[in-house]
C-alpha cells in the first residue's frame, strides 16, 4: 500500500509543478520508489532565450528528502553522460556546436539535460533544458521576450512594438 502512496504523491506534485507554470521540464517524477522526495530542476543561463557563447552557466536544484542529493551529470544528447560529480547549484557547461543549422538558419535549439544521484545511489531521470544557440549576435532578435516579434500577415513581415518597417515576404511558393 505504501508503494502506490509515494507513486500518486510523486504525480501530485508534478501536478502541481505543472499548474504552478514551471518553464523547466519536470520529467518522470515518479520513477523512483520514493518519487515525491526526489525531484529536480536545470535553467540554462538564467532562463535567456538566446546565446551566442558554448560556454552557458547551470542553476540547478534538486532535492531528496530521504538520503539527500549526492551527485549529478549532464549530456547534450541524453545519451552521453560527463562523469559523475558532486551536487552544487550551479555549473558552468559547454554545448556542442557542431556547424549543423537548418537550412537558411544561423539558430539551432540545444538542450542541457540533468540528472540527479540521491545518497542511496539512486539515479534521477533526466530533466532538461533549452536555449537557441546563434552564430553570432546578428542572429539574436533584438527583443526576444517582449512583444517586438515578427509575424507574417498579409504577404507584409511586421514588427510589433516600433520596431523595423514592413517588408515584403515572398510567398511560400515562389522558390527564392
Amino acid at each position: 500500500m505504501q508503494k502506490w502512496s509515494q507513486l500518486l504523491a510523486g504525480r501530485m506534485l508534478l501536478l502541481i509543478a505543472m499548474v504552478a507554470g514551471w518553464q523547466t521540464a519536470v520529467s518522470g517524477a515518479a520513477h523512483l520508489p520514493n518519487a515525491a522526495a526526489h525531484i529536480g530542476t536545470v535553467v540554462i543561463n538564467r532562463n535567456d532565450q538566446f546565446t551566442t557563447n558554448v560556454s552557458v552557466t547551470l542553476t540547478l536544484n534538486a532535492v531528496d528528502s530521504g538520503t539527500g542529493v549526492a551527485k549529478m551529470q549532464f549530456s547534450n544528447d541524453n545519451e552521453t553522460w560527463s562523469v559523475a560529480e558532486k551536487y552544487r547549484t550551479n555549473k558552468v557547461w559547454l554545448l556542442v556546436d557542431d556547424g549543423s543549422y537548418p537550412a537558411k538558419m544561423n539558430t539551432v535549439l540545444k538542450t542541457v539535460y540533468t540528472r540527479f544521484q540521491d545518497g542511496a545511489g539512486n539515479w534521477s531521470k533526466a530533466v532538461s533544458d533549452s536555449i537557441v544557440f546563434a552564430r553570432s549576435s546578428a542572429d539574436v532578435p533584438r527583443n526576444p521576450g517582449g512583444l517586438d516579434r515578427t509575424t507574417s500577415a498579409g504577404g507584409l513581415r511586421q514588427r510589433r512594438g516600433g520596431g523595423r518597417e514592413a517588408q515584403p515576404v515572398p510567398d511560400p511558393g515562389d522558390d527564392q
